[in-house]
């Protein structure tokens, strides 16, 4: 799992109780007071301690004594040592708002053959500041078939930017605050609600796959599954083609540079 706070927090919370055997979380952030309303288990002297998010989801985890093994590592994805981690997982989930975060679990798919569940939710204010949109998209990735990046969920110009905000991430933070709701200023917004529905999502999509319980056994009908909120709309989309970039990565394994990518090259 990368990324354990809004929505990550609660994928965590469901796979431990579905019974998974070993869970590795990859998260580089601490709790603070403001996002205290939407992580699970998460508490007011976690905040105060500034404890690591992964750290917060591994002590609820074992509290349920059912013997999961968790490995919790508080560092970013384009850490060597988180993809290392991730690459000997079976499935991944991506539970990041971040372009970089998106392209290296795209990687990971095409190159370790993981298949990958991938949510996001997000609202929209006009311009009085009221909720206008409210969705949640959850991508289910296949190795050889299309991705993240080629369904258009982030774009190669975004992932660039992220590499290189990490050179000034002070002003890349003032400039780009991380928003649930575009168009309104809200440090402490109250999603946990869409947060629940897109995370559910993605974990029914995942046990949909496992053990198929839909009228329409094609899985490729629900490569994309979209809700829509504010207009109560339910939708879902197929990818035929599979990704040209993505594709050249694939049952590459760990080959150096690992992913392909020069900054996960083995140090020396």
């Amino acid at each position: 799992m990368v990324g354990v706070s809004g929505t990550g927090s609660i994928v965590a919370e469901q796979f431990a109780r579905l019974g998974f055997g070993r869970m590795v979380l990859v998260d580089p952030q601490r709790v603070e007071t403001r996002n205290l309303d939407r992580i699970l288990n998460a508490t007011a002297t976690d905040a105060r301690d500034g404890t690591f998010k992964v750290d917060v989801a591994k002590r609820a985890i074992d509290a349920l004594g059912f013997g999961t093994q968790v490995t919790a590592i508080p560092a970013n994805i384009v850490d060597r040592d988180a993809v290392v981690a991730l690459a000997a997982c079976d499935i991944l989930a991506g539970c990041v708002d971040g372009a970089e975060g998106r392209a290296i679990l795209d990687r990971l798919v095409a190159s370790q053959l993981q298949v990958l569940v991938d949510v996001g939710v997000g609202a929209v204010a006009d311009e009085d500041g009221s909720i206008d949109q409210v969705d949640t998209a959850v991508n289910f990735i296949v190795p050889g078939g299309s991705s993240l990046l080629s369904r258009g969920v982030y774009t190669p110009e975004q992932v660039h930017a992220e590499r290189l905000a990490r050179a000034a991430p002070e002003e890349y933070a003032r400039q780009r605050a991380e928003k649930y709701i575009k168009g309104r200023d809200e440090e402490q917004p109250a999603v946990i609600g869409i947060n629940m529905l897109g995370a559910a999502s993605a974990v029914l999509e995942l046990i949909a796959r496992l053990y198929p319980f839909r009228h329409n056994p094609d899985p490729a009908a629900f490569d994309a599954v979209r809700m829509n909120l504010a207009e109560v709309e339910f939708t879902s989309d197929t990818y035929e083609k599979p990704c040209p970039v993505m594709g050249k990565l694939l049952a590459t394994g760990r080959r150096e540079p690992l992913l392909n990518l020069p900054q996960l090259s083995r140090k020396i």
